[in-house]
């Protein structure tokens, strides 16, 4: 029974998954081994072949990030985003061409989440090394996305480029993954000036 309690503890420390829920999944799991197996399989798969881009922190499973390796994305206009998985619902709208830059969280004192913890100074590297024009800022609608996306701001007026916010269509509070494409797609086109 200590693995199985050591599977359900494991199992509560995903996100969206409380301890009721990871005591069925693991009780699920027993009760269909081929299913365990072929998701371990998976897991294994995505942990082998699944890579960060040192350059835009996305992930990808090829040779070449596919953010940054295509040519005909807007080179001088960057999106900065949180996480990874954010990258998902902007693409879905097929509205933005530009390429981005993935932080890798938000500031969150409570936490311990500072700037020391989050790719701001890959950010000024690119901003400075690639010829960057504007900077949209796509961080959460949430205290922590707000507060980052305020500190971001004051850090990158030395460089003289155009900062942008989303717009205030994604309700307050909200997340990026969690949103409507309407939504979304009217941050994006209604975005502002910091």
């Amino acid at each position: 029974m200590h693995a199985l309690l050591d599977l359900t503890l494991t199992l509560s420390r995903l996100p969206g998954i409380g301890t009721k829920s990871a005591k069925r999944i693991a009780y699920f799991l027993l009760e269909e081994p081929k299913l365990a197996e072929h998701l371990i399989t998976q897991i294994q798969q995505v942990a082998k072949e699944i890579h960060s881009c040192d350059t835009c922190g996305a992930y990808f499973d090829s040779d070449a990030c596919p953010y940054c390796a295509i040519t005909r994305r807007q080179a001088e206009i960057l999106c900065v985003i949180e996480r990874p998985m954010d990258i998902f619902a902007i693409e879905a709208l097929g509205i933005f061409q530009g390429r981005y830059h993935v932080l890798g969280g938000a500031l969150s004192p409570m936490t311990g989440v500072g700037p020391e913890q989050l790719r701001i100074d890959s950010l000024k590297n690119r901003i400075t090394n690639e010829n960057i024009a504007e900077i949209i800022i796509a961080t959460n609608l949430n205290i922590e996305g707000d507060a980052t996306a305020y500190y971001l701001d004051q850090i990158l007026q030395p460089f003289q480029i155009k900062v942008t916010r989303l717009a205030t269509g994604l309700s307050a509070g909200s997340y990026l993954e969690y949103a409507d494409k309407e939504s979304l797609a009217r941050s994006f086109q209604d975005r502002r000036i910091f």
